[in-house]
């Protein structure tokens, strides 16, 4: 017992209490939700004085009840709340009882191990976890205590010799996502060491499927591993751990998860030796069902069950191997085992949506027709008139997520009517839906006052696209479009903003060669400024693969992974450039533009459409007697806007003047004022073709045409291509895909002259489509 009664009724002593064990909690300043209340820099001996301090105050109740202890220590008050909380997690992890939780708690506590006394403590406790901001395993209290400590104390052994037995090397564990650790360290534990009943619990209840819980015990995994690979790569013994103060400074340089954290090192120092570099963690994890637009393909509207590797030990009772997704349609074998069977789907699979519906639910049954598993994805229910995916990426979006995004393409049944706030703008009203009698609209948002409004006859619904302001770092570069970060070249890490000079740790991986670039303790040093600062990846990364950068310090902690693609250069031959030329009204105008002032002419705003994504043209502003030249760069959209205010004194004066469009080697009149001469395309033996002729385009060596049209998105130029392919019966002759901005068809044989088929083809998309087509060759 201690040596003074101190009492919790007492709102001054409660406070005080709570403050003086809160300052050892290292995760107070972390996110709500993101918090352990275990990651406590406390002896045992202070954690056994919480809990006499808890026994003294609790014994001093004839009953206890949810509302005796309300009435007792103050209804309104939380101090006590979040102490006795505290107190009854510590007690989870030193816990050595094996007769149960409870049993022991109240047997520790003096208090009557009795239903109301547990119902008046879960409630004690569901009201600390809301409290405290703690991480918690739903609807499931006990649980929710078992997790906030990590490995129980008296588990360590244990949990080492589970480690130990794991056939993966530390750098892939590093890499690994926690929630798969965790489900592999459930499922190794319960495989070979099935007396591990205490540790079994743990791993349990810091792992589920079907819950959105925290992986407590793969992140501690993660963690020890990022541990391991440091210390052997810097060429340090694990025994340097020992030391709390030597362990300290180690830790704050090594990039660990950040809900990482360990009481106890004693049992697992030993383990943490070097080990062989193997393939990648195996996850037996179930992965979810999502519908998906395939914005890279075929521009549908898809389930996507993602590769999965399965395990399950019910498996084992199966004679036959045969399995089968009969909606998918699919079909597998499983691999027995001597305790149960597993399951490989080696790539994801696809299949189009035709028509919506509620819930699409896919089954994995066996060769008799029972279900094994099922997978469930949610569909639109009847008060949902759309259906949204991100324009880059084909996630759906749903309200709500929709700030995650910057374009969108929204599909809604033909009879549905949809209007935009001035903050939306429209950059294709029609796009084609694999779902019958829908349509799409590819629409992009330029303001924060953004909102969607659609309508069924008198009835209509609002959607908000709210913006979600970006404070964390961001990757910028020519970026390939996609669900993965893709990006031609390296690209431009960005910091954001900051009122203070601050220093973070950063690593930088190669995770393709299985490399850390950075060297041990990099630190950036960020100067406080009111805008983005930038740091060049070159310095660490020169070849192409994948890469994760993450960087850090004691208040943040941020993490992406990207890859980097081979730039090469395509050398482009067009037979015809036509720009499209919209005066500052937005209205599409006739080449040349003819100003009757001057003043008409130098204060003109255009904006050139129909350009090559990030293509570089040059312009020649020209007066009776001189002439300069100037340089712009379309945008990812093809897009060039030319201001004439900022050309002003370029030129003396003079009577007349007229603006010049440059390419590859050819010009064109896009503006005059008093200066009258031929506006056809003529030689321009000033200007070298090579410096417009070619664009940055990852293309292997192999020739590949280059098609773009006019006004249509790539992916959706792309199924009006292959659907003129198949009526010609040639489509078996061409690979088609989309690369960066524009349609790639590549010749699998011989078989035709295909440059005439090429040629031919876009003949044939012209009279379709009514627009213009280009290409190239490269």
């Amino acid at each position: 017992m201690p040596s003074r009664f101190y009492s919790l009724a007492r709102p001054a002593v409660a406070e005080w209490l709570w403050s003086r064990y809160e300052g050892a909690w290292e995760h107070r300043d972390l996110p709500v939700g993101q918090r352990f209340l275990g990651s406590v820099t406390l002896s045992q001996a202070a954690s056994e004085e919480v809990l006499d301090i808890a026994r003294d105050n609790l014994t001093r109740l004839d009953t206890l009840t949810w509302l005796k202890l309300k009435e007792h220590f103050g209804s309104y008050e939380t101090d006590w709340i979040r102490f006795l909380t505290f107190a009854l997690s510590e007690y989870a992890y030193y816990d050595k009882e094996e007769a149960g939780y409870w049993r022991g708690l109240c047997q520790r506590l003096g208090i009557e191990n009795s239903p109301g006394t547990q119902n008046a403590l879960r409630a004690l406790i569901k009201r600390g976890i809301d409290e405290l901001g703690l991480v918690q395993k739903p609807g499931r209290h006990v649980s929710t205590l078992w997790l906030q400590s990590g490995i129980p104390q008296r588990c360590l052994k244990h949990f080492a010799k589970l480690i130990q037995s794991l056939e993966y090397g530390w750098w892939e564990m590093a890499q690994a996502d926690p929630v798969d650790l965790a489900i592999l360290l459930r499922d190794t534990c319960e495989q070979r060491f099935h007396t591990f009943g205490t540790l079994m619990n743990f791993l349990k209840s810091s792992c589920s499927e079907e819950e959105d819980v925290s992986p407590i015990s793969g992140t501690l995994l993660q963690g020890l591993a990022r541990v391991a690979h440091e210390l052997e790569i810097r060429g340090q013994s694990p025994e340097i751990l020992a030391d709390a103060t030597q362990r300290a400074t180690l830790l704050h340089g090594f990039a660990l998860p950040n809900a990482f954290f360990l009481r106890s090192w004693d049992s697992l120092i030993e383990i943490l030796r070097p080990r062989p570099q193997t393939t990648g963690v195996i996850s037996f994890r179930q992965k979810s069902m999502v519908l998906r637009l395939d914005v890279e393909d075929s521009f549908e509207i898809q389930l996507v069950l993602p590769a999965q590797h399965l395990y399950r030990r019910e498996w084992g009772i199966y004679t036959s191997t045969f399995c089968t997704i009969p909606e998918a349609p699919w079909e597998g074998n499983l691999a027995l085992t001597g305790t149960g069977a597993d399951l490989e789907i080696h790539e994801d699979v696809c299949r189009t949506v035709s028509q919506p519906a509620e819930e699409w639910v896919w089954h994995l049954k066996s060769h008799m027709g029972q279900s094994l598993l099922t997978w469930a994805c949610p569909g639109l229910r009847d008060d949902q008139w759309c259906l949204m995916f991100d324009a880059n990426t084909g996630e759906r979006r749903i309200p709500g997520q929709l700030g995650l995004s910057s374009e969108l393409i929204l599909f809604f049944p033909e009879e549905t009517e949809c209007q935009y706030s001035p903050g939306i703008e429209i950059i294709d009203s029609w796009l084609p839906c694999s779902w019958f009698g829908w349509q799409g609209h590819l629409i992009h948002r330029q303001g924060s006052d953004a909102t969607i409004t659609l309508s069924r006859g008198e009835f209509c619904q609002m959607i908000a696209w709210d913006v979600i302001v970006q404070a964390s770092p961001e990757l910028q570069g020519t970026r390939l479009p996609g669900r993965q970060q893709k990006f031609i070249g390296v690209p431009t890490f960005w910091m954001p903003p900051s009122t203070q000079d601050q220093d973070f740790n950063i690593v930088v991986e190669d995770l393709t060669r299985k490399m850390t670039l950075t060297a041990a303790n990099e630190t950036l040093e960020i100067a406080a400024s009111s805008d983005w600062s930038a740091v060049d990846l070159q310095r660490w990364i020169a070849k192409a693969g994948e890469y994760s950068i993450q960087v850090w310090n004691d208040s943040f902690r941020w993490r992406t992974k990207f890859a980097v693609q081979e730039t090469f250069i395509l050398t482009r031959t067009m037979g015809v450039f036509d720009p499209q030329v919209y005066d500052q009204h937005h209205q599409p105008r006739s080449i040349p533009i003819i100003f009757e002032e001057r003043d008409d002419f130098e204060l003109a705003r255009i904006a050139i459409k129909n350009c090559w994504p990030l293509e570089t043209i040059q312009f020649q502003l020209q007066g009776m007697e001189e002439e300069a030249v100037f340089s712009e760069t379309a945008s990812a959209t093809g897009e060039i806007h030319i201001d004439m205010a900022s050309q002003y004194g370029v030129l003396s004066g003079a009577e007349g003047y007229r603006l010049r469009c440059c390419w590859a080697g050819h010009n064109k009149t896009l503006l005059t004022f008093n200066f009258n001469q031929e506006d056809e395309f003529v030689d321009s033996p000033g200007l070298e073709e090579e410096d417009d002729a070619s664009v940055s385009i990852p293309i292997p060596s192999k020739t590949k045409y280059w098609m773009r049209s006019s006004t249509h998105r790539p992916t959706v130029f792309l199924s009006f291509i292959r659907a003129t392919l198949r009526q010609r019966a040639i489509e078996k002759y061409f690979k088609s895909s989309v690369e960066q901005d524009h349609v790639c068809l590549e010749p699998i044989d011989d078989k035709f002259n295909y440059q005439e088929c090429i040629n031919s083809l876009c003949t044939n998309l012209r009279q379709k489509l009514k627009e213009n087509i280009y290409w190239g060759v490269g």
